[in-house]
């Protein structure tokens, strides 16, 4: 049976691979859009986190990579969002996507 990378050890194999480091303290996510934005940010809950990476990653690496790899993972750490696939066989496919909570800006994108 294939494993299953969920939680920790999904978010471990995110930033092993290469230029998925952790952006923590990003001062790309300093900057705020308008002054009237929302104190929660752009990007304020997981939902829209999860959305904004669907339509991105679908950009990049097509719609059945994305779908392939549901449910994602989504994670705040230091106004940083983290949304990883779910891999269930080769960690090396993980799709991963880093965003600003605050203005929403793209930070990182892996994938195969």
């Amino acid at each position: 049976m294939l494993a299953r990378l969920t939680g920790l050890a999904l978010a471990a194999a995110a930033l092993a691979h290469p230029g998925a480091a952790l952006a923590e303290g990003d001062h790309r996510c300093d900057a705020r859009l308008t002054a009237g934005q929302p104190v929660a940010g752009i990007v304020a809950d997981s939902n829209v986190a999860e959305k904004l990476a669907i339509i991105y990653l679908s950009a990049l690496y097509g719609a059945e990579a994305v779908t392939d790899q549901l449910p994602f993972n989504v994670s705040l750490r230091k106004e940083v969002w983290l949304v990883t696939g779910t891999v269930f066989d080769d960690p090396d496919t993980l799709l991963a996507i880093q965003i600003c909570q605050s203005n929403g800006q793209v930070l990182t994108v892996t994938g195969k």
